[in-house]
């Protein structure tokens, strides 16, 4: 197994993703929306992961679902097309569906449900906990899964840096002025973040682009 796709998975899927959908469930939120989205990101990544970050989306975040999470084909894809395609377009699911929190499980594996008007509905904390359960499965073995991590080449590179030219004059504050003037709140913070399982960001330190700032005028 890569040891760089191995940091990857345990950095952005354990700490990032995991720490994150968890922490959400932990709180008991009375809405669906945060824990949906960040499933989903969950397993988009996971998917680059195991079948390479240079696949369609679509067809990797559908094998996940099918093959890591054991969702039928057909599952996986509605779960895809209506569900992930709704959110990352159009802020939510599309049409055709409503969706709920429910923290107690009580229904095993199935996420959705029917009712006698016809509607169809989605328990997202089920879906949720399933995604942590391939999480912790794949963990316990990951080379039996996890292959690919995102690797810098010249157009990601092109990219960042024709987006930061046109933002470069607007990003002024200096990170260490911000740590001096929260840096109780900043500790604290970062403490509980890292006791939950949780990180700042899914990259490590060699995956995110360093940028040369002219010096300042004096």
């Amino acid at each position: 197994m890569d040891a760089k796709a191995k940091a990857y998975f345990e950095k952005s899927a354990i700490k990032y993703s995991k720490g994150d959908v968890k922490a959400l469930l932990d709180s008991r939120l009375p809405c669906a929306g945060p824990l949906l989205t960040t499933t989903l990101n969950g397993i988009d990544n996971l998917g680059g992961m195991c079948y390479g970050f240079n696949k369609p989306v679509v067809e990797r975040s559908i094998k996940v679902m099918k093959e890591k999470m054991g969702f039928p084909e057909g599952v996986a894809k509605f779960l895809y097309q209506v569900i992930r395609c709704g959110i990352v377009h159009q802020g939510m699911p599309k049409m055709g569906l409503e969706f709920f929190v429910g923290y107690n499980r009580f229904a095993g594996d199935e996420i959705f449900c029917k009712k006698s008007d016809g509607y169809i509905f989605m328990n997202v904390t089920e879906f949720a906990y399933r995604y942590l359960d391939i999480i912790d499965q794949i963990a316990r073995d990951p080379e039996m899964h996890i292959v690919y991590y995102p690797q810098h080449n010249e157009g990601k590179k092109k990219a960042f840096k024709e987006a930061f030219d046109n933002a470069k004059d607007y990003i002024t504050r200096d990170m260490e002025d911000y740590e001096k003037a929260h840096s109780t709140e900043w500790e604290a913070e970062e403490k509980a973040r890292y006791k939950r399982g949780e990180s700042a960001s899914a990259y490590t330190p060699d995956m995110v682009f360093s940028i040369e700032l002219a010096p300042s005028e004096e």
